[in-house]
């Protein structure tokens, strides 16, 4: 607007809306208010969707504020599922160490005879004592209970072994430490006390750990008792745990993005109705092989599986190999040896089963191996 129009705007509004004769040729002219301000049904239709935008925007507001409370509500709820969740898997841990403990003890004062002669209509009794006997055992041998374990089978080559509770535990011992002297001499009977299954492999596992020990320092002190290694006295601890619960809710930002990124290599196979699913991925540290097996269990799907079996072998300098069994003894140490066998290195690998209603028995055990060959030669081929 020139400065012109502006002051003949200025008289317009002074007149009240008159124009005067002389500027219209004479003809004096009244213009409508409602060129200068709304008439009155107008103001009155502003004015009503102005209170409803003003009582939208307070319904908004409301429902802004609801939603921030059910957030509040939801994260607590979270927050104690997820302190519950662990308390319940620390109570678990608790009742299977304790339930493993009472395995151990009550085994306490049984042995058992390996590689003895097996005959139909024979007498285990009579059998192991004279066979003691003739190895010069100089003990006393008092049996409480004696017999074969398990059921015969004829195309087994194999004599089943013998399992006897001694009356007291210091006839065990003695018979345990007699033992350990054949061992020394390469002699074709073994003598070994029985543990609970999960105590045997973790024995086992931490039996090649004590020799990898004193092959590097012979000075090396080492001793297990039941399933604790202990190296110059000093507990031993497992360098590769299955992730607990408290480590899986609880990841840092930047952990849970790692974990989502992660990509496997992948394949899969049935057997007897449970499916097996093994995945591979780099891994050049024990930190690399942890935070894999993470990834593993960040999906639902995979923690609810029966077990989630993690194995590795890296060079950091020199070559590091180890597994988890995750409650399926011996299947860990299976896929590491098959790793060995591979010479596979800087590789971790996972074998997710799902149980499907029957038991496989040692034909799991084929399974996998023929699984984990093929995984690491698709692993090979996309490298």
């Amino acid at each position: 607007m020139t400065d012109s129009d502006k002051k003949q705007t200025k008289e317009f509004k002074k007149t009240g809306g008159r124009i005067p004769a002389g500027d219209k040729g004479g003809i004096e002219m009244e213009v409508s208010a409602a060129m200068v301000e709304p008439n009155g049904s107008e103001l009155d239709q502003l004015k009503v969707i102005n209170s409803k935008l003003q009582t939208q925007l307070e319904t908004l507001l409301e429902s802004d504020k609801e939603r921030t409370r059910e957030n509040v509500r939801l994260r607590y709820e979270i927050d104690m599922l997820k302190a519950l969740t662990v308390k319940q898997s620390n109570d678990i841990e608790a009742l299977k160490t304790g339930l493993t403990d009472l395995q151990v003890r009550s085994m306490e004062n049984n042995v058992i005879f390996h590689n003895v002669k097996e005959a139909a209509g024979e007498n285990c009794a009579e059998k192991v004592t004279a066979l003691l006997k003739t190895k010069s055992f100089e003990g006393e041998i008092n049996f409480d209970k004696i017999h074969r374990m398990g059921r015969f089978d004829k195309d087994n080559p194999h004599p089943r072994p013998i399992i006897a509770k001694l009356t007291t535990h210091s006839h065990a011992s003695a018979l345990v430490k007699f033992g350990a002297s054949l061992s020394k001499k390469r002699d074709e009977l073994r003598i070994t006390p029985q543990y609970p299954a999960s105590v045997r492999e973790k024995r086992i596992q931490l039996g090649e750990i004590a020799e990898g020990a004193k092959a590097e320092n012979s000075n090396v002190r080492t001793k297990i008792v039941s399933d604790t290694l202990f190296i110059n006295g000093d507990r031993f601890r497992d360098s590769l745990p299955c992730p607990t619960p408290k480590e899986l809710l609880y990841l840092s930002d930047a952990e849970r993005a790692q974990a989502l990124s992660t990509k496997f290599t992948e394949c899969h196979t049935t057997e007897g109705g449970c499916t097996f699913v093994a995945r591979a991925a780099p891994a050049k540290s024990i930190n690399d092989v942890r935070a894999l097996y993470k990834a593993i269990l960040m999906n639902p799907e995979n923690t609810s599986a029966t077990h989630n079996i993690a194995a590795y072998r890296y060079c950091s300098p020199t070559v590091n190999a180890g597994y988890n069994d995750d409650g399926d003894y011996g299947m860990g140490r299976a896929v590491r040896d098959a790793l060995i066998r591979a010479n596979s290195t800087d590789i971790a690998v996972f074998v997710t089963r799902y149980y499907g209603g029957s038991h496989l028995g040692k034909k799991r055990f084929d399974t996998v191996e023929r699984l984990v060959t093929e995984i690491l030669s698709k692993f090979s081929e996309g490298q």
